[in-house]
């Protein structure tokens, strides 16, 4: 897995429940969440290894999360634009269980074939 430059944290702060899955190949990709105020937070898929499954997660503005689904707005947007500044990335094992938590600003996100995130 990418090695990230971030905040590790002690554990992943948020309150979040499972709304719908927003893309699906042999698994979710791209989940919809929200908290106990409603308010929206994306889990993306990004990364794995023999131990890991990677999400970045992060907060999105209903309009923005509107737009995306309407196709004005492309999930790389939404990722290095996210409403609180931040994202946090989080590998979770095979029995679901968060292993590791960093908060990470876009600009610190890997860069993929020359372009970040």
């Amino acid at each position: 897995m990418e090695q990230l430059i971030g905040f590790k944290l002690s554990k992943f702060p948020l309150t979040l429940r499972s709304i719908v899955n927003l893309e699906y190949f042999d698994g979710p990709l791209l989940s919809l969440f929200e908290n106990e105020y409603g308010d929206s937070y994306l889990y993306s898929w990004c990364d794995v290894d023999n131990l890991y499954n990677r999400w970045l997660v992060f907060r999105v503005a209903q309009l923005t999360l509107k737009l995306y689904i309407e196709g004005q707005v492309s999930l790389h947007e939404l990722i290095v634009n996210p409403v609180d500044g931040f994202l946090y990335s989080l590998d979770i094992d095979n029995d679901l269980q968060v292993k590791n938590t960093y908060l990470i600003l876009p600009d610190n996100l890997p860069a993929i074939q020359g372009k970040r995130i």
